[in-house]
């Protein structure tokens, strides 16, 4: 039934009644009609609506002009209510992402938080939320999100797979466990896009399960958007013997890394690899150039660096072929020049010096650490190879001096602290109190180094503690340089504590030893 009249009479029409009260009634009905069903069919058929108003009469469109009013009233209110719906929600979306990029992480949580409880957490939200709540020290509740996003046992968010995927390839090298494995290759199936860090997490996943083509080929795909693969696939071609392929992917490095050098000569990252790829290729006359080059044009710390390690590699080359000592020194006297606190520089000049610490090449060593230690910048680890020198020449008290003043500088090196537990502990007036404390120091940073076991449990011995000594003593010998001196040792501890038996062991493990290398 129509509830607008043309304005030819139809024969099922009703005429308004006469009289004034149903007249009324009648006028009221039908204005009442028209408001509450125009809304409806404006809705469902506009067309039909137009059509009816284009052949209606006057007095049917004043009826239509309440039901009109009304429908743009409704309308108006409630696209007000969706669009700031909408404008809340994209700006609670474009702060958290903006934080996120600006690293203002508890903003980020704060604006996440905001679209959850407004129920307006998608899944892309979610998984930037776990990136949040990881930087924000809310670790498990971001592994608890990311769980729920991207199950071990079912299909999710395609990007959360990625996400879990590239973290579990990180592990891989610490956990080759079947179950990881299962883990790693689910999510892998489950991430639903390409990529490098796919590309890399897939060769992860085969060289795990010894399948080195499979991860070769992968690799090579990454390698297509970042050359840096191209180093991988070398070193695996290195390990399987290929001296070929390994030479070619080192040829594409080579290829790729120039064009990114001339293109841009200030990229210092991509100008130290192709240093590096040279150097493998053994050109190494291109690689000094171009390094030396790249400090001309930008002398930073990076290429520094990168330069003495150059140096640092000559020397070992030179040292190899039983080059003369003043070649050899030059080498690692050029990559002091450009690092003072390169520990491999001094670690060679302290076994340089052991050769023949009685010669010229060794007095020529010493002025050198002297000169370095008297320089405008001394470093901790100039002081730290002079203490060993003169620890050698038994200056025992200069030693203690140097080693001092290089844990002045630096309280942080471990191998410091280390060396100055173990001097304390052995000086004539021994301060095995302090020494103890220094041990245990460098024990907290480094636990599983057998050498501050070694020396926490000499100390441990000389204080008496022969029982917790051996236990220290034991944990050390299994990685030990010096388990001749550990075997001794122990051996002296069993005697104290009654335990012949096992004391005459250890001093037959001892002797058997005895050719080792007892050195620090």
């Amino acid at each position: 039934m129509r509830w607008i009249y043309r304005p030819e009479k139809h024969e099922n029409e009703i005429a308004a009644p006469s009289g004034l009260l149903p007249a009324t009634g009648y006028w009221a009905m039908k204005t009442l009609k028209s408001i509450v069903y125009l809304p409806i069919l404006l809705l469902k058929s506009p067309f039909i609506v137009f059509r009816e108003l284009s052949v209606g009469s006057r007095i049917d469109l004043l009826f239509v002009i309440p039901s009109l009013l009304m429908f743009c009233f409704f309308g108006f209110v409630f696209s007000q209510v969706f669009i700031r719906g909408k404008s809340i929600e994209t700006r609670y979306r474009a702060g958290a992402y903006r934080a996120i990029q600006d690293k203002d992480y508890p903003l980020a949580q704060t604006y996440f938080n905001r679209l959850r409880l407004d129920g307006i957490l998608s899944d892309s939200d979610r998984l930037n939320w776990v990136f949040t709540l990881a930087n924000t020290g809310e670790g498990e509740k971001a592994s608890q999100i990311l769980d729920e996003l991207a199950p071990d046992d079912a299909i999710g968010f395609g990007p959360a797979h990625r996400a879990k995927a590239v973290n579990l390839s990180a592990r891989i090298g610490q956990s080759k466990d079947p179950l990881t494995l299962r883990k790693l290759k689910h999510h892998l199936d489950n991430s639903q896009e390409t990529s490098e860090q796919i590309d890399r997490a897939w060769a992860v996943y085969y060289l795990a399960v010894d399948e080195t083509e499979k991860a070769l080929g992968y690799l090579k795909n990454a390698s297509e958007s970042n050359p840096e693969f191209l180093l991988l696939i070398a070193n695996i071609n290195e390990s399987k013997g290929r001296t070929g392929q390994r030479n070619t992917a080192l040829r594409a490095a080579e290829t790729a890394y120039r064009e990114l050098v001339l293109k841009d000569p200030l990229d210092v990252k991509s100008r130290v690899t192709l240093a590096k790829v040279l150097s493998q290729l053994e050109n190494y006359a291109e690689a000094e150039r171009t390094l030396l080059t790249g400090l001309r044009l930008q002398p930073e710390p990076v290429i520094k660096r990168a330069t003495a390690d150059f140096f640092v590699l000559q020397h070992d080359l030179s040292a190899k072929r039983k080059d003369g000592f003043g070649r050899q020194f030059a080498f690692l006297q050029n990559a002091l020049a450009l690092d003072e606190n390169y520990v491999a520089v001094y670690q060679r000049l302290i076994a340089l010096y052991q050769k023949q610490p009685d010669s010229e090449e060794a007095t020529s060593i010493k002025k050198q650490l002297l000169d370095s230690v008297t320089s405008d910048r001394p470093s901790s680890m100039a002081h730290f190879a002079l203490s060993n020198v003169l620890w050698m020449e038994d200056e025992k008290d200069k030693a203690e001096w140097h080693l001092e003043q290089a844990y002045n500088l630096d309280k942080n090196f471990t191998v410091i602290v280390n060396n100055l537990a173990w001097m304390l502990a052995h000086r004539k007036n021994p301060d095995l109190d302090r020494a103890l404390e220094l041990a245990e120091t460098a024990l907290s940073k480094s636990p599983n180094d057998s050498r501050f076991l070694d020396t926490q449990a000499t100390i441990l011995m000389k204080q008496g503690n022969f029982q917790d000594a051996v236990t220290q003593f034991q944990k050390a010998l299994p990685n030990s340089k010096v388990s001749k001196n550990i075997h001794r040792n122990l051996a002296i501890c069993f005697r104290k504590l009654g335990r012949d038996d096992l004391a005459e062991q250890h001093e037959r493990n001892a002797s058997e030893n005895a050719n080792e290398n007892t050195s620090r």
